[in-house]
């Protein structure tokens, strides 16, 4: 993780520059395919910056709820950051390690876009996930 560190202004970067973009054409495929309705309650597995707030928003419109979890004090910061900048008063942040992150409540749905996982932290408990499109 130290990478991240060594670059000031990683973060910034990925969420500008990398495949990692608000309107990429994969994110908004992907969100439009997982069958979300209004009032619909998803949680954002590794949410980073929140990328994906703007496009589930359209899906759930203001009766539904996002959960982001994320456990990077930067990205959690800038995330907090979108949600003020859009008014967005149905999204709840979670700063925390994903893998140990339980709601007793349940969703309608969970999208997890991109994650950088240390297996050292974790060893036999991180589950390989396969996805389909």
């Amino acid at each position: 993780m130290t990478v991240f560190r060594k670059h000031r202004f990683f973060w910034e970067t990925d969420s500008i520059m990398c495949r990692a973009t608000e309107n990429s054409p994969y994110r908004t495929m992907l969100i439009e395919n997982m069958n979300l309705h209004p009032g619909s309650k998803v949680l954002d597995m590794a949410c980073g910056t929140g990328l994906n707030f703007k496009l589930i928003e359209k899906q759930i419109g203001n009766t539904g709820s996002i959960t982001g979890v994320d456990n990077s004090g930067k990205t959690h910061h800038l995330a907090r950051k979108r949600i003020r900048r859009q008014n967005w008063s149905n999204i709840s942040l979670v700063k925390g390690d994903g893998a140990l992150y339980h709601d007793e409540g349940g969703f309608d749905a969970s999208i997890c876009t991109f994650a950088i996982v240390d297996p050292r932290l974790h060893g036999d408990d991180v589950i390989t996930v396969r996805i389909y499109l």
